[in-house]
Formats: C-alpha cells, sequence, structure tokens
C-alpha cells in the first residue's frame, strides 16, 4: 500500500482523541473521513500530515516511515477549511510563496505554477488579488496552494464548507477530477455523507476516534458494519423486536403485532431481540385498497414531503410514531389521510442485535 496508517492512537493529557486506527490507502484512492463532530477526524488528519505526534502507532508513505519527520519533510500538503490566502498578494504571489518556502529556483518555480494554473483553469486570474475573485475561485487557489508543491499525498479538512451548495456541488466534481489527474492520494475530511459518496472511493467511518468501517462507498451505504454506520450513513427506519428465524430459512422480526421480513437476518439469532434498519428510499408504500398485509405495516399517511427528484411519506403507525418512505415515482397515488401499507424487500434490511455494534 502507497500510505499506511498502522495502529494510530493520540491523547491529550487522560483524554483519547484516537484509538487503534489502522487504514491501507493506495497510490490512486480518494478516500473520505466521514463522521460527526469530535470523532477523531480532523486530529487523524493533523496526525497523518504531522501537526500532531500520535502517541502510538507510525505513519508510512511508498514504503518510507515519516512519522518523526517534521511536515515540511513528509511530502503532503493540506487544504483548510479557510482559504487562508494572502490578502496583499495576487493568485501567482500566493502559489510561489510555498515554492519559496522550499527554497525552489524561479525557473522551477515559475514552470510549477504555470503547470497549476493549468489544471485549476487560473492561468486567465493569476494577477488577480483574492478580493477580486469568487468563493470558487479562492477555493481553486487554495487548492493550488497545496498541489503547486506537487505532494505525496493531499489532505483537505472540510475544504467546501463555507461555499454554497451549488458552488459545492461543481467543487465536488472538479476536486474528483484533479485527483484523478494527478493520481495521488486524496485524504478528504468532512461530516457531510454527500460530499463523501459523491467523491471517493473508499469511506472511513469515524466514531469516538476508531474507525467504524472502512470499505468502497457503497458497501459502507448498503451493507454498513456496525449499528453506528447504519444510523448515521443515509436515513433508516429503525424497527426494534425479537427475531424468528429458522435454519437456512428466511428470518421475521416481531414488532408491534406485525411480522415482518428480514431476510437472513445473519446480525441476530433466533429469540433474540434486535433492530432492523431499513433506508428510507427502500420502504415502500401503497394504498390498502384491499391488498394483502401479510408481511407488511399498516398505517396512515401523515403528510407529503416534496423533495424536487423525489418524495418523501410521513407514515404515522401505531402511537403517533412516524414511518418515513420515499420515491421518485410520481404516480405513486396516495394523499394524507389515506390507509397505507409499507413493505420492503427482506434482503436490503441491516440487522444488528440490541446492544451489539454500538
Amino acid at each position: 500500500m502507497y500510505l499506511e496508517i498502522k495502529n494510530i492512537g493520540k491523547k491529550f493529557g487522560l483524554f483519547t482523541a484516537l484509538s487503534n486506527v489502522d487504514l491501507d490507502i493506495a497510490k490512486n484512492e480518494f478516500v473520505s473521513l466521514l463522521g460527526p463532530s469530535g470523532s477523531g477526524k480532523s486530529t487523524l488528519l493533523r496526525v497523518i500530515a504531522g501537526l500532531e505526534q500520535p502517541t502510538t502507532g507510525s505513519i508510512v508513505i511508498d514504503g518510507e516511515d515519516v512519522t518523526s519527520l517534521p511536515p515540511y519533510q513528509r511530502g503532503i500538503a493540506m487544504v483548510f477549511q479557510d482559504f487562508l490566502l494572502f490578502p496583499h498578494m495576487t493568485v501567482r504571489e500566493n502559489l510561489l510563496f510555498p515554492l519559496r518556502m522550499l527554497k525552489m529556483d524561479k525557473r522551477e518555480s515559475e514552470e510549477r505554477i504555470d503547470w497549476c494554473c493549468g489544471i485549476l483553469s487560473l492561468t486567465e486570474l493569476k494577477d488577480r488579488y483574492p478580493n477580486q475573485l469568487s468563493g470558487g475561485q479562492q477555493q481553486r487557489v487554495a487548492l493550488g496552494r497545496g498541489l503547486v508543491c506537487r505532494p505525496k499525498v493531499l489532505l483537505l479538512d472540510e475544504p467546501l464548507a463555507n461555499l454554497d451548495r451549488e458552488l459545492r456541488r461543481d467543487m465536488e466534481v472538479e476536486i474528483r477530477s484533479y485527483q484523478i489527474q494527478l493520481g495521488i492520494p486524496f485524504i478528504y475530511v468532512t461530516h457531510n455523507q454527500e460530499e463523501a459518496l459523491s467523491m471517493s472511493d473508499k469511506i472511513a467511518v469515524v466514531n469516538k476516534g476508531g474507525i467504524e468501517d472502512f470499505a468502497e462507498k457503497s458497501v459502507v451505504y448498503d451493507k454498513p458494519k456496525t449499528r453506528f454506520v447504519a444510523q448515521f450513513v443515509g436515513r433508516s427506519n429503525i424497527f426494534s423486536g425479537r427475531v424468528s428465524k429458522s435454519a437456512g430459512g428466511p428470518a421475521t422480526l416481531h414488532w408491534r403485532g406485525n411480522h415482518l421480513p428480514i431476510g437472513a437476518a445473519d446480525g441476530a439469532a433466533d429469540g433474540l431481540h434486535a433492530s432492523a434498519y431499513v433506508k428510507i428510499e427502500n420502504t415502500h408504500i401503497e394504498a390498502m385498497d384491499g391488498t394483502s398485509a401479510e408481511g407488511k405495516i399498516r398505517g396512515k399517511l401523515r403528510d407529503v414531503i416534496f423533495r424536487g427528484q423525489y418524495a418523501e411519506y410521513l407514515v404515522t403507525v401505531g402511537e403517533g410514531e412516524d414511518v418515513v418512505a420515499s420515491s421518485i415515482d410520481s404516480s405513486t397515488l396516495v394523499k394524507p389521510g389515506d390507509d397505507v401499507l409499507l413493505s420492503w424487500d427482506p434482503g436490503k434490511v441491516d440487522v444488528f442485535a440490541d446492544g451489539a455494534g454500538a
């Protein structure tokens, strides 16, 4: 592997910020560190950069152990949430600054700046100052400050957080294209799962200083490894009850008098209490209209929320609890007040024994 993060631990006094973190990242991979605030993802990024020394473990880049090296000797660049551009310097001068710190000669510096401006579409903006640039242009200059040194690894700490929604989406595409073009690892810290899912090859879900899951993004989304991942990645309805399963046969969950199909239910044994997670896009809604209710949940449609490309259906079941279904099919002919049925594909249910994987 190109970047090996081995058994990294980090303590601040008595507080453990990171514990037993292991990640192997290939040279051409875009990896997102996804997790809630305070989970340890930015601390891990700073340890990789050399801005923090780990309490335990090592960082290896392209076969070289860089754990004890200072940041400027690691061949790593970092892009922060704030653009951190010098307001009194032009785009060219901002890009030149890190090269001066490396004491690079003038000819090579100009070649690097031209190369970087070509990649980032900044050639026509080289003589402008930051206050003459749009937010997206300033972000590209901030990226250029990292890329102009031609690093072995680029680290990005929530670089799109200060941009508006449409500009973020455009920059997601651009950043991903830069990574593919350069062929170096990008490690991207975010708490925004849409960003992580749109850009990444793999996602590492960080929680309480540890890695809950690390896999290709589709696997993390469709087959979460732990209960926390199932709750944090995507939106799910959660049903808790007793599992009933026979050897080699399908399993059901006994929930409020319903017998709900939950596939093989590998996460729970027969007779145990467990929770089933069903993503809202996998939760189907239909009008009752004499349809068989076996294996389905009866409810009353409380509201329909239009989300643009799809609609969400809030269905009240039992004592005022809402279950959410979503659909991109405009032919779903139900309206608030209708009696409806909810169902799902049993193979698209994630089951965790209660008390496990939390």
